[in-house]
This record gives structure tokens, C-alpha cells and sequence, in this order.
């Protein structure tokens, strides 16, 4: 005998959104929520849900750790723009993307302060709640995991010292810089990496490993 009728007929897993591409996608909003890790450490974060009829794209931002504050100096003799200068940046490019009458209030008073990141999570929930449902894009780069993900280090200085972002990920009219499409070419164009010769090196020499250039990912908490 063969039932027909007890199992779902397809599935209600989301698929997630390719990387190295624009997306024209709903905001699904903002949401406070902790995360627990595999070794039961508890994470305060901030997630922020994009989707279409192809899946759906979901950035985690985690609480701020002590030294995320400060400007690191380069090879050049410059400072880089800290991670907290990263973060806030992303908080008021999503609400100028989805809600860009409150950015324009928060311009108005020539900025705000806000003193927690509880503070911080709840503007963002508070100021992009009635943009729940707004159609706009967002731009997918696989990081070096092969996981999607908005542009990192989108900050610079200029000569005049004052931050400016380099590009756009969330909004309308996207398009990849130069050289976001030149690291996406790069990318589809690897070899695969011939581990015999990366054992040998191992074995030779000690490297160090640049903690600076690696992004979180939520697998591997």
C-alpha cells in the first residue's frame, strides 16, 4: 500500500543566496538573538534577513570584543578604519538602504551616539521595522570558505582623514568596483591547491597566521 498524503511534498528549507552576485531581494528585518556555540558559549548578536524567491541571505553581526575600537596602522604609515568603525558604518548603510527617511533624520542630527550594543541592536530593530517588506538589492562575495557574504573592509580614509565607504551593498543601481571583480575572476580561475607541496612547506618553516584577514563564520563556533 502507498500513502500519498502524509509527508510534506517539498521542502521549506530556504536555500541560501549565491555569492559573487546582486540580488534583488524583501527585507525580512531585523532581529536581537543570542547564539550558543558548540562549546556552550553564549553570543550576543544582531541578525539582518534578506530574501527572494531563489532563498534568502541572513548577515550575523556579533557583539564588538574589547579592542575592536581602535585604528590599526598599515604598511603605508595610515591607520585602518577599526572593526567598530565597520560595524557602525553597516548599521547606517542597511537603514539608509531600507529606510532611508530615519537616515536622513540621523544625518539631520549630524549623527547619534549610542553608548551599548543592546542600545545599538534595538535602534536597528526599532528604525527598520516598518521597512519590513521593502524590495531593494544586496551584494553577495564569497569569502575565501566559499560562503557569501557582504564586502568586507568597505571603509577608507581619505587625505583629509574622514571615512568614506569604497562601495555599496545594500541599495538600489548595485555594481561590483574593479576590484571586487577582479578578485571574483581571480577566484574562478584557482587552481586547486596541491597539499603535497603545502605539507612540504609546513614541514620547512613555521607560518604565521594573519587572525586579521579571517572573518567569523558561525560553523566554526
Amino acid at each position: 500500500m502507498f500513502n500519498l498524503g502524509g509527508t510534506p511534498a517539498q521542502s521549506k528549507v530556504s536555500n541560501r543566496l549565491a555569492g559573487n552576485a546582486i540580488h534583488t531581494v524583501t527585507f525580512k528585518g531585523a532581529e536581537m538573538a543570542e547564539l550558543e556555540g558548540k562549546d556552550k558559549t553564549k553570543y550576543s548578536i544582531l541578525k539582518i534577513t534578506f530574501a527572494n524567491e531563489d532563498g534568502e541571505y541572513v548577515d550575523t553581526i556579533f557583539e564588538p570584543k574589547a579592542g575592536d575600537e581602535v585604528r590599526k596602522p598599515n604598511n603605508f604609515g595610515y591607520n585602518n578604519p577599526s572593526a567598530i568603525d565597520e560595524l557602525t558604518f553597516k548599521v547606517r548603510h542597511l537603514i539608509a538602504g531600507v529606510n532611508p527617511a530615519a537616515n536622513a533624520a540621523i544625518e539631520k542630527k549630524g549623527g547619534l551616539q549610542i553608548n551599548t550594543w543592546d542600545q545599538l541592536r534595538k535602534f536597528v530593530v526599532d528604525n527598520t521595522v516598518k521597512a519590513i517588506g521593502v524590495e531593494t538589492q544586496i551584494k553577495l562575495i564569497n569569502d575565501n570558505k566559499g560562503n557569501p557574504r557582504f564586502p568586507s573592509f568597505v571603509l577608507a580614509f581619505s587625505k583629509a582623514n574622514e571615512l568614506y565607504p569604497r562601495t555599496n551593498f545594500i541599495g538600489q543601481k548595485l555594481a561590483f568596483t574593479a576590484k571586487e571583480l577582479e578578485r571574483i575572476n581571480t577566484a574562478g580561475t584557482a587552481k586547486p591547491t596541491n597539499m603535497a607541496s603545502v605539507d612540504a612547506l609546513v614541514s620547512d618553516q613555521s607560518l604565521e597566521l594573519n587572525t586579521d584577514d579571517l572573518s567569523l563564520d558561525i560553523d566554526d563556533i
